[in-house]
Formats: C-alpha cells, sequence, structure tokens
C-alpha cells in the first residue's frame, strides 16, 4: 500500500510540473483527466495525493487557453466538482448546458479585433482527429454560432482554408445561411459544386440546413455522379430521407431511386447505414412503388452481410 501511494504522489507530482508549463493542449486534457481519476481512486489513501491533484486542477482552470480548450473540445475534461466524487444522473444535463452557453458566449466574442487569434485556434482545433463534428458538438455549436454572429469572417475562413475545415464546413455554413450574408455563403458552395469539391460535406449540409435548396441539391447529385463519387451519394440518400415530407417527397423519385440504380452498379449498398434509423423511413418505403421496392432489394443484393440494419428495412 505504501509503494502504491508514494509511486501516485510522485506520478501526480511529475504531472503538476507538467501542467505548469505545457502549452500542447491535448496533453493538458490528458492531465486533468488523470488527475481527476487519481483523486476519485486513490484520494482517500493519503492527503497529499488530494491535495496535489486539486492543486493541477487548479493550475489547469486557471489557465485562460485551456479554459476555452475544455469548454470547445474538451471530450475527456471533468465538469462536475471533483470533490464529490462521480458522476450523478443530473450531471449530465447540467454539463451540456453549461457547455453549449459557454460555446454560445465565445463565438459572440469573434469580431475584426479577435479574429486572428480566433482564426488560429479555429484551425488548430480543427486539426484534431475527427471523422466528424459529432465528436466536438460544441465545437460544432461554436462554428454554427460564429457563423451566425460574425457571417463575413466566417465566409471569408470557409473561402481561405476550406480543406482544414472540412469536418466542420456543416456547423459554419448552418450559422451562415441563418444570416443576411446567405447568399454570399451559397456562391462560395456553388463554385465548390462546380469544381467537384467537398461534395460529401456539401450533401451534409443540406441534410442539417434549416432550408432545402433543391436545385442546389441535385446539382451536388449529378455532380457526385459524375465523379462516381459513391460516398456522397450514399450520403445523399441519407439527406433526402431526413428531409422527407409532403413537400419533399417528389425527391424520392428525382434522387433517391436513382441514387440507387447508381450505386447498384457500383455494387454498393452502404446507403442503409445513413437510412435504417430514421424515423421517415416507414414513410418512404410504405410509399414507394413495387418497382421502387425492387429497385431497393436489388441494390440489398451487394450487402456482404446481412444484419438488424438491413434486417430493419
Amino acid at each position: 500500500m505504501f509503494l502504491i501511494v508514494d509511486n501516485t504522489v510522485s506520478v501526480a507530482g511529475f504531472l503538476k510540473d507538467i501542467s505548469l508549463t505545457e502549452k500542447h493542449m491535448l496533453i493538458l486534457q490528458k492531465i486533468e483527466h488523470d488527475a481527476y481519476w487519481m483523486l476519485y481512486c486513490k484520494g482517500n489513501l493519503d492527503q497529499r495525493i488530494k491535495d496535489i491533484a486539486l492543486k493541477i486542477r487548479d493550475i489547469l482552470y486557471a489557465n485562460e487557453e485551456f479554459k476555452i480548450f475544455r469548454i470547445l473540445i474538451g471530450f475527456e475534461s471533468i465538469f462536475h466538482d471533483w470533490e464529490k466524487g462521480g458522476k450523478e444522473a443530473g450531471d449530465y444535463e447540467i454539463e451540456r448546458s453549461y457547455r453549449e452557453d459557454k460555446a454560445i458566449n465565445l463565438a459572440k466574442g469573434v469580431n475584426d479585433i479577435t479574429y486572428e487569434k480566433w482564426k488560429n485556434r479555429i484551425l488548430d482545433y480543427a486539426s484534431i482527429h475527427s471523422n466528424d463534428m459529432a465528436m466536438f458538438p460544441h465545437f460544432g455549436t461554436f462554428l454554427e454560432h460564429f457563423g451566425r454572429y460574425s457571417p463575413l469572417l466566417a465566409i471569408g475562413l470557409l473561402s481561405e482554408a476550406p480543406e482544414d475545415l472540412r469536418h466542420f464546413i456543416i456547423a459554419i455554413l448552418c450559422g451562415i445561411i441563418q444570416t443576411e450574408k446567405k447568399q454570399d455563403a451559397y456562391q462560395l458552395i456553388d463554385s465548390w459544386c462546380d469544381e467537384g469539391k467537398h461534395l460529401f460535406y456539401l450533401a451534409g449540409f443540406c441534410e442539417f440546413a434549416i432550408e432545402l435548396q433543391e436545385a442546389f441539391f441535385i446539382k451536388i447529385f449529378e455532380k457526385a455522379k459524375s465523379q462516381n463519387d459513391v460516398d456522397t451519394i450514399n450520403r445523399i440518400i441519407g439527406a433526402v430521407s431526413a428531409k422527407y415530407d409532403e413537400a419533399t417527397k417528389h425527391l424520392v423519385d428525382i434522387i433517391l431511386i436513382p441514387a440507387l440504380e447508381f450505386l447498384t452498379e457500383k455494387k454498393n449498398a452502404d446507403w442503409i447505414f445513413g437510412f435504417w434509423f430514421r424515423n421517415q423511413r416507414s414513410d418512404i418505403l410504405s410509399n414507394m412503388s413495387i418497382t421502387q421496392h425492387e429497385i431497393v432489394l436489388r441494390n440489398l443484393m451487394w450487402l456482404l452481410k446481412i444484419d438488424y440494419h438491413a434486417e430493419e428495412l
């Protein structure tokens, strides 16, 4: 027991020293995570462990840059009271609401004076490995409100570094189109579509945008087909299903069925993974003709495995 305590105190002291000088946000986040769990798991063994862990907490939370990082990224950060123990049921909603409010307030602080610092920060955060913005929902909230509160700056950033921001294009665009600069945003992404760039994310934008520009959506579909872009076609089917209602059901004939026929030619049935969980799936399938059902089933023949996604259909 003494060996465990002494080693824990030694490691905690090492982490405390690093936290005073370290600039890399991911390392500081890991220190925060590990210090909390030292306190939670071993703090009752020796007062020294508790004291050092809480000292690390205080050092980290005095770091202004890290305070921003943990709000917007912070996938391992601790937001409940360190000294009370583990999370309680209500803590999750309190944390979500707290971080969302903070993210929105941070977005309000991006202006002509602070832009350069925020630009570097945004690009740095966007470089952290992530398959999409779902991994960093509060960063997505921040970027959407950045687009709403500072649309010109947001359009400028998208124009300057679209490749660096590709996983977060959707969030920024969803904010901009709620402003008077909406047409400027569409002009930018229309040019991307003409060049065949970022089509996968433009299809996602069509899914999440508060409005659906049908002509633009069809243009993305046609461009993706011309480039044999299977991933974008799969995402387009998910977008059609997400937007499905009385006003858009004609898109099943215009986009969804032709997209399925295209994917069948490519021996690909991955669209089901973006479709099976949709609330609209039953309505979409039940409103199809027998011929269209045959097109669906013919595509599903290319599945290598019939699991719950396909069974749901």
